[in-house]
């Protein structure tokens, strides 16, 4: 498992267990990679889902279907919605949401 690190935890314990790992946006990785549609994505980032989307331009019309593990479903809801995604179902502990219109 791993978690990000929040530059305010100050806990020498954990110091020897951290490593650094780069990261790039989803736009960025279908770019690199050449992805230009994706039917359904599935996103389990262990409540990063909207740092995680930031990362995706609004307006794109790679992802086609997101099925979302959201911690907080009301205020993931409420980013899609304002992203103009259209929720569909409730899946198990998962939302699927209709990303292109």
């Amino acid at each position: 498992m791993s978690s990000i690190k929040d530059n305010n935890f100050n806990s020498d314990k954990h110091e020897n267990n951290l490593q650094s790992v780069e990261t790039i946006t989803l736009d960025k990785f279908f770019l690199n990679n050449n992805v230009k549609t994706i039917d359904i994505m599935i996103l389990d980032v262990e409540g990063y889902e909207i740092e995680v989307l930031e990362g995706y331009k609004k307006g794109s019309k790679i992802i086609k279907y997101l099925l979302v593990e959201a911690w907080d479903f009301d205020t993931f809801n409420n980013y899609a919605e304002i992203r103009g995604w259209k929720f569909i179902q409730k899946i198990g502990n998962d939302y699927l949401y209709s990303l292109v219109n």
